[in-house]
């Protein structure tokens, strides 16, 4: 067994085996207890020169539960949505292109929240689902917290024609419709966490 998890441009693989081959980037460690996996985690994450944690331990339930351990979750839902030209609908933010998400309130089903911070980020109506996809895991740290986020994304569809108006208030400077043709370059300009949603639908 094997997940992924994104820390901006790093990664953390958890498995239940040892990696066969090996990579001067990667920092690869047996867990044995939380205290140990913590100290290499925070090792990796304040490092310039280690780009991936690979941990691997016999018990795949009992490594990933640890791991979750050290981290206060966050689940947020949203949307890579297209239109009638196969178009997708873009954030940029940050100096990153992005897609639309954000957070899950109390009590909202995903796909609900999902529809919501597209139409909040974007400006955007019309909105229908066709399929979940895959859940993305991002790690990011705010002041002494470290924080896993996971989102659930779904597949969109929208006739809608109109101005496309960025939640400035949100750090939304533009929103854009990409074409086919510009998008294997604006995924070069965003996070490694998108790059399966954002070049395989």
């Amino acid at each position: 067994m094997r997940e992924q998890f994104f820390v901006l441009d790093k990664t953390v693989e958890l498995s239940d085996k040892q990696n066969a081959g090996f990579d001067e980037n990667t920092l690869y460690i047996k867990f044995d207890t939380r205290q140990n996996l913590k100290a290499a985690y925070e090792l990796f994450y304040n490092s310039s020169l280690i780009k991936r944690l690979f941990v691997y331990n016999n018990d795949f339930e009992v490594l990933k539960k640890d791991f979750l351990g050290l981290f206060e979750l966050i689940e947020g839902a949203g949307g890579l949505v297209k239109n009638s030209k196969e178009e997708l609908l873009m954030i940029y933010r940050n100096g990153k292109w992005d897609l639309p998400k954000g957070k899950i309130e109390k009590d909202e089903k995903k796909d609900v929240a999902a529809i919501r911070e597209v139409e909040e980020e974007c400006g955007i109506d019309q909105l229908r689902i066709i399929k979940e996809l895959p859940q993305t895991l991002h790690i990011y740290k705010i002041k002494s917290k470290f924080i896993l986020k996971k989102t659930y994304w779904f597949l969109m569809k929208s006739e809608y024609a109109g101005k496309l108006t960025p939640q400035i208030e949100e750090g939304i400077t533009k929103v854009k419709w990409i074409g086919k043709k510009e998008l294997e370059k604006v995924a070069k300009n965003s996070f490694n966490s998108l790059q399966h949603l954002l070049l395989n639908y």
